[in-house]
């Protein structure tokens, strides 16, 4: 959505709620862009817009989610990467990499056990 077609809605004689729920399926249901082009708290617009869809019976439209930190991480680990690389190249920090890495050696352990169960 371009800034003029933004601009157009925002200039609007028309309250912000009614703003942001005309603003919303044109922009991808991204509330974070919302409201920035608006120039609002991230919180109204997203409850203004949880409201409408309750109100409606719509289901609240969700954005899709790339691959977490934690998954990439986890890919690193079985490559073989050392933990403090991990962080050094995912740019966290390293009591991260850390816990992620226990959770996932437990993870693995429990599954080999029920393998050798079954």
């Amino acid at each position: 959505m371009t800034a003029a077609e933004i601009r157009k809605i925002t200039e609007q004689n028309i309250s912000k709620s009614q703003m942001i729920i005309q603003l919303m399926p044109k922009m991808n249901n991204d509330v974070g862009a919302v409201a920035k082009a608006m120039n609002i708290r991230y919180q109204f617009a997203y409850n203004v817009y949880q409201n409408h869809c309750f109100k409606n019976g719509i289901d609240m439209p969700k954005k899709e989610k790339g691959e977490t930190k934690k998954s990439q991480i986890i890919k690193l680990l079985e490559e073989g990467m050392r933990p403090s690389d991990i962080a050094k190249q995912m740019q966290c920090n390293s009591n991260m990499v850390y816990k992620i890495q226990k959770e996932w050696e437990l993870q693995t352990r429990r599954q080999e056990a029920e393998e050798k169960m079954a």
